[in-house]
Protein backbone atom coordinates (compact mmCIF):
# COMPACT_ATOMS: atom_id res chain seq x y z
CA UNK A 1 0.00 0.00 0.00
CA UNK A 2 1.11 3.41 -0.16
CA UNK A 3 1.19 6.31 2.17
CA UNK A 4 -0.52 8.97 1.87
CA UNK A 5 0.83 11.92 3.00
CA UNK A 6 -1.05 13.77 5.39
CA UNK A 7 -3.49 16.68 4.29
CA UNK A 8 -1.39 20.00 4.87
CA UNK A 9 -2.36 21.89 8.30
CA UNK A 10 -2.07 25.01 6.95
CA UNK A 11 -4.29 27.38 9.16
CA UNK A 12 -7.12 29.02 8.03
CA UNK A 13 -6.93 31.82 10.41
CA UNK A 14 -3.63 33.55 8.15
CA UNK A 15 -5.64 35.05 5.63
CA UNK A 16 -8.51 36.40 8.27
CA UNK A 17 -6.11 37.77 10.26
CA UNK A 18 -4.20 39.22 7.73
CA UNK A 19 -7.56 40.70 6.24
CA UNK A 20 -8.21 42.23 9.84
CA UNK A 21 -5.07 43.83 10.28
CA UNK A 22 -5.43 45.67 7.13
CA UNK A 23 -8.88 46.66 7.36
CA UNK A 24 -8.07 47.69 10.95
CA UNK A 25 -4.82 49.88 9.30
CA UNK A 26 -7.15 51.23 6.57
CA UNK A 27 -9.63 52.22 9.60
CA UNK A 28 -6.94 53.82 10.93
CA UNK A 29 -5.93 55.93 8.23
CA UNK A 30 -9.19 57.24 7.50
CA UNK A 31 -9.25 58.35 10.58
CA UNK A 32 -6.09 60.22 10.72
CA UNK A 33 -6.81 62.23 7.67
CA UNK A 34 -10.37 62.90 9.01
CA UNK A 35 -9.06 64.35 12.30
CA UNK A 36 -6.15 66.31 9.79
CA UNK A 37 -8.58 67.98 7.72
CA UNK A 38 -11.01 69.11 10.53
CA UNK A 39 -7.53 70.46 12.57
CA UNK A 40 -6.02 71.98 9.76
CA UNK A 41 -8.75 73.57 6.93
CA UNK A 42 -10.28 76.89 7.46
CA UNK A 43 -14.09 77.01 7.87
CA UNK A 44 -15.56 80.09 7.85
CA UNK A 45 -18.28 80.85 9.29
CA UNK A 46 -21.52 83.71 8.36
CA UNK A 47 -20.99 86.88 9.98
CA UNK A 48 -23.96 89.48 10.52
CA UNK A 49 -24.08 91.86 7.48
CA UNK A 50 -24.57 94.96 9.77
CA UNK A 51 -22.36 93.66 12.41
CA UNK A 52 -18.89 95.54 12.94
CA UNK A 53 -15.54 94.60 15.20
CA UNK A 54 -13.40 97.02 17.25
CA UNK A 55 -9.71 96.07 17.57
CA UNK A 56 -7.26 97.14 20.21
CA UNK A 57 -3.68 97.43 18.28
CA UNK A 58 -0.49 97.86 20.51
CA UNK A 59 2.27 99.26 18.44
CA UNK A 60 6.06 99.58 19.15
CA UNK A 61 8.17 101.62 17.16
CA UNK A 62 11.65 101.85 17.57
CA UNK A 63 13.37 105.31 17.95
CA UNK A 64 15.61 104.37 14.36
CA UNK A 65 11.60 104.51 12.81
CA UNK A 66 11.49 106.95 10.06
CA UNK A 67 7.75 107.22 10.20
CA UNK A 68 5.46 108.43 12.51
CA UNK A 69 3.85 105.71 14.63
CA UNK A 70 0.57 106.22 13.53
CA UNK A 71 1.12 105.70 9.98
CA UNK A 72 2.86 102.56 10.83
CA UNK A 73 -0.11 101.60 12.30
CA UNK A 74 -2.59 101.94 9.48
CA UNK A 75 0.18 100.68 7.43
CA UNK A 76 0.06 97.11 9.06
CA UNK A 77 -3.86 97.26 9.28
CA UNK A 78 -3.89 98.05 5.68
CA UNK A 79 -1.88 95.26 4.69
CA UNK A 80 -3.59 93.21 7.01
CA UNK A 81 -7.12 93.79 6.47
CA UNK A 82 -5.88 92.31 2.27
CA UNK A 83 -6.45 88.65 4.34
CA UNK A 84 -9.60 89.01 5.95
CA UNK A 85 -13.49 89.31 4.97
CA UNK A 86 -14.03 92.47 6.45
CA UNK A 87 -12.90 96.22 5.69
CA UNK A 88 -12.05 98.83 7.68
CA UNK A 89 -14.49 101.30 8.51
CA UNK A 90 -12.61 104.77 6.88
CA UNK A 91 -11.29 107.10 9.64
CA UNK A 92 -11.89 104.75 12.34
CA UNK A 93 -8.40 104.21 12.98
CA UNK A 94 -7.68 106.37 16.47
CA UNK A 95 -4.59 106.65 19.38
CA UNK A 96 -6.85 106.10 22.48
CA UNK A 97 -3.87 105.54 24.61
CA UNK A 98 -1.02 107.58 23.90
CA UNK A 99 1.29 106.38 27.09
CA UNK A 100 0.30 102.68 26.10
CA UNK A 101 0.79 103.27 22.64
CA UNK A 102 -2.87 101.73 22.04
CA UNK A 103 -4.83 102.57 18.82
CA UNK A 104 -8.23 100.99 17.28
CA UNK A 105 -9.95 100.45 14.28
CA UNK A 106 -13.12 99.22 13.42
CA UNK A 107 -13.66 96.57 10.82
CA UNK A 108 -17.36 95.88 9.21
CA UNK A 109 -18.69 93.63 8.99
CA UNK A 110 -17.44 91.89 12.13
CA UNK A 111 -15.08 89.17 11.29
CA UNK A 112 -15.85 85.06 12.16
CA UNK A 113 -13.32 82.96 14.36
CA UNK A 114 -10.82 81.94 11.23
CA UNK A 115 -10.89 85.70 10.10
CA UNK A 116 -10.03 86.95 13.83
CA UNK A 117 -7.07 84.54 14.13
CA UNK A 118 -5.53 85.21 10.32
CA UNK A 119 -5.55 88.93 11.56
CA UNK A 120 -3.75 88.87 14.84
CA UNK A 121 -1.39 86.15 13.37
CA UNK A 122 -0.81 89.17 10.17
CA UNK A 123 -0.55 92.32 12.59
CA UNK A 124 2.00 89.93 14.61
CA UNK A 125 3.92 89.02 11.79
CA UNK A 126 4.34 92.09 9.62
CA UNK A 127 7.29 93.96 9.93
CA UNK A 128 7.48 97.59 8.42
CA UNK A 129 10.35 100.15 9.67
CA UNK A 130 11.60 99.43 13.03
CA UNK A 131 7.74 98.63 14.21
CA UNK A 132 5.93 95.76 15.32
CA UNK A 133 2.68 95.69 16.64
CA UNK A 134 -0.07 92.77 18.65
CA UNK A 135 -3.86 92.45 19.13
CA UNK A 136 -4.64 93.47 22.54
CA UNK A 137 -7.94 92.73 22.32
CA UNK A 138 -11.47 92.23 19.68
CA UNK A 139 -14.76 93.25 21.01
CA UNK A 140 -17.83 92.75 18.92
CA UNK A 141 -19.71 95.90 18.58
CA UNK A 142 -23.68 96.21 19.13
CA UNK A 143 -24.88 96.92 15.71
Amino acid sequence: MRATAPPPTRSRRGPLISLAIALLVMGLVVVAVRWAVDNTLTRHAEVEPGSSLLVTIHGERQSSAEHDEAELVEAVVAICQLEVGGEVDPDSLHLVDDDADLYQVVFTPSLDTSDRRQLKGCIQDVRIDHFKADIVSMEDLAG
